[in-house]
């Protein structure tokens, strides 16, 4: 597998959960204006918070692991894309602090 493969597996990746996260977003929308009492959505909020946080470090571990793969293979692992997470995506409108 080439460094380009792997690049492109983990951007499938974190295309996924970028998808996953606007999903439970618009259900956890859904639920509220559905008239869920605001403590359950709250405790939805959060949850689905910790699951954009294991994701991010989840991503960032396969990333480095990516590059360390290339070194190993006796490349300098400088051809994995530096920025690799979009600090712009994921669950920003969930609002939980």
């Amino acid at each position: 597998m080439s460094d380009d493969e792997l690049q492109q597996s983990l951007t499938r990746v974190r295309e996924a959960m970028d998808r996953l996260g606007e999903q439970f977003l618009a259900r956890v929308n859904a639920l509220e204006q559905g008239g869920i009492e605001e403590a359950q959505i709250k405790r939805l909020t959060e949850g689905a918070r910790a699951m954009k946080d294991s994701s991010r470090l989840y991503l960032e571990w396969a990333h480095y692991y990516a590059k360390e793969v290339g070194k190993a293979g006796g490349r300098d692992g400088g051809e994995m894309e530096e920025d690799f997470l979009d600090e712009g995506s994921g669950f920003e409108g969930f609002g939980v602090q």
